[in-house]
């Protein structure tokens, strides 16, 4: 999708933010261009806005597929040390296999092209990367970055601000970190994160992303995978066959575009919709709405007339029709609601 000016305007964005833009893309840009150009030019805040923006227009895939394409830039450039060869500061680093790197120090880099490496940083505004396979890479430091294209990595985060990217296989992410950001492109990854405003992207077949707080972000483009929040106003995408969504938060958004999908709510408030075949929405919250593709079919709760509650049951083609945005009145009826 061509991010434009006229865009841009319609999904409110700041004035100071639009000029930027215009500067940078006067002809407009895909949505990888535009988060490239930010992460390039260090617009953090316009980053975070537009993935936040974006998520509730661009198809899952779209949104992983750029992402997934910062990874790799990630990774070049926090490996960049080995190919300049500079140990200077703080700078740690290593082309040995089985080799350990450890930094205590402010403002570190880490970096190892070696197998079965292990990184480690306590220090703030650490860069730790590593394109070997079995590798570990953790960090309680603010605003540090974590890269690896290893094969069964791990990769941890306790700051702020923190980065985690990993296009390997069978990898682990994890922080606990306010506005972290995690992304991987490996079958079977494992995504979770604890912190606010967290953003989580997989492109991984059977991968798995959970995420505990509030505002966040979680998008998937592989079939069989798993999506969980228990954060309020959190956000989940997929665009995989046989995916799960599931959300415990209240105004909480659901979206899936594969078939036999199956999303589920229990925040009041929240919004689920599939449109793919055959998919299947539970909404145990109260004021939920939803919209199915052919095929599918929702059971939603709502407060009949006597405060009671009770669960209304769809089915398109029968009470119900496809692509159209529903809620359940007082009486058990299903109503057309606003987009």
């Amino acid at each position: 999708m061509k991010i434009t000016l006229d865009l841009l305007s319609k999904w409110n964005a700041c004035s100071s933010g639009k000029e930027t833009f215009e500067q940078r893309f006067p002809k407009g840009a895909e949505y990888a261009e535009v988060i490239a150009a930010c992460d390039e030019d260090g617009h953090e805040d316009y980053r975070q806005w537009i993935f936040k923006a974006a998520f509730q227009h661009l198809d899952a895939s779209e949104i992983v597929s750029a992402e997934k394409n910062q990874i790799t830039v990630a990774i070049k450039n926090g490996l960049k040390l080995l190919e300049e060869g500079k140990t200077e500061s703080t700078d740690t680093v290593s082309k040995e296999n089985k080799s350990r790197l450890a930094s205590s120090g402010f403002n570190s880099q880490l970096a190892s092209s070696g197998f079965n490496s292990q990184l480690a940083s306590s220090g703030d505004d650490s860069q730790l990367a590593s394109s070997g396979d079995d590798s570990r890479l953790a960090s309680s430091g603010n605003y540090s970055r974590l890269a690896s294209s290893g094969f069964n990595s791990q990769l941890a985060s306790s700051g702020f601000n923190s980065r985690l990217a990993s296009s390997g296989d069978d990898s682990r992410l994890a922080s606990s970190g306010n506005y972290s950001r995690l992304a991987s492109s490996g079958f079977n990854s494992r995504l979770a994160s604890s912190g606010n405003y967290s953003q989580l992207a997989s492109s991984g077949f059977n991968s798995q992303l959970a995420s505990s707080g509030f505002n966040s972000r979680l998008a998937s483009s592989g079939n069989y995978s798993q999506l969980a929040s228990s954060g309020d106003d959190s956000r989940l995408a997929s665009s995989g066959n046989y995916s799960q969504l599931a959300s415990s938060g209240d105004d909480s958004r659901l979206a899936s575009s594969g078939f036999n999908s199956r999303l589920a709510s229990s925040g009041n408030y929240s919004q689920l919709a599939s449109s793919g075949d055959d998919s299947v929405i539970a909404i145990s919250g109260l004021n939920g709405s939803f919209k199915l593709a052919k095929g599918g079919c929702a059971a939603v709760a709502y407060k009949d007339e006597n405060d009671k509650t009770r669960f209304a049951v769809a089915y398109v083609g029968e009470n119900i029709e496809a692509d159209i945005l529903y809620s359940v009145n007082e009486k058990g009826e299903f109503v057309q609601a606003e987009e």
